[in-house]
């Protein structure tokens, strides 16, 4: 048990420093409130859309992995970065802590993904239980200085970031960084 929390504050240090290269400050955010590297002022903030979302942020039921879904990732678009080679995508449920759709080394000039684009095993729509709780869904999309190919698996999404910032060279890959945010719950009906 003292290695898992060992595990954890090492793991949030690493996040506070993936833009920057700075050491961490003192206090350290719990690695459930962290979605990516901590905000840093070295990173450009994208923007990022998704046009699978209804006016009000629902994810459209196309998108989920249910009966009523056809588990098609969703259509997004970013702003380019000057000095990216590549870019990475990942969708992380916050609520559920589970990742999922996971992409690496895109080129640098692919600027959008068309809704359908990955389908299983690369993309796994949602599929919350049968609560009526939201679930929040963070589409993320990574500019990187040198791609990224190695295999993530469902993880923690602070530590996919950590592990494209860093690429075993140190902190500093991710150069840009934008998100965008939708619901989903178990029974959405949408489109």
């Amino acid at each position: 048990m003292k290695r898992y929390f060992i595990a954890m504050i090492l793991t949030c240090a690493l996040a506070l420093t993936a833009c920057t290269g700075e050491p961490a400050e003192e206090s350290v955010a719990p690695a459930e409130e962290s979605v990516a590297p901590a905000e840093a002022e070295d990173c450009i903030e994208m923007t990022v859309t998704c046009d699978s979302v209804t006016a009000d942020g629902r994810l459209f039921t196309i998108c989920s992995n249910t009966d009523d879904g056809e588990n098609l990732s969703p259509a997004i678009a970013w702003d380019a970065v000057e000095g990216a080679n590549s870019y990475a995508v990942l969708m992380f449920d916050i609520t559920a802590n589970w990742m999922h759709w996971v992409v690496t080394d895109l080129p640098a000039d692919t600027l959008s993904l068309e809704e359908g684009a990955y389908e299983k095993p690369d993309y796994v729509g949602p599929y919350p239980p049968g609560s009526t709780e939201d679930h929040v869904y963070v589409i993320e999309v990574f500019a990187l200085a040198n791609p990224f190919d190695a295999e993530i698996t469902n993880d923690r999404s602070v530590n996919y970031a950590n592990a494209v910032d860093a690429l075993g060279m140190g902190s500093g890959n991710i150069i840009g960084r934008g998100i965008v945010e939708t619901l989903y719950k178990n029974g959405d009906h949408n489109e």
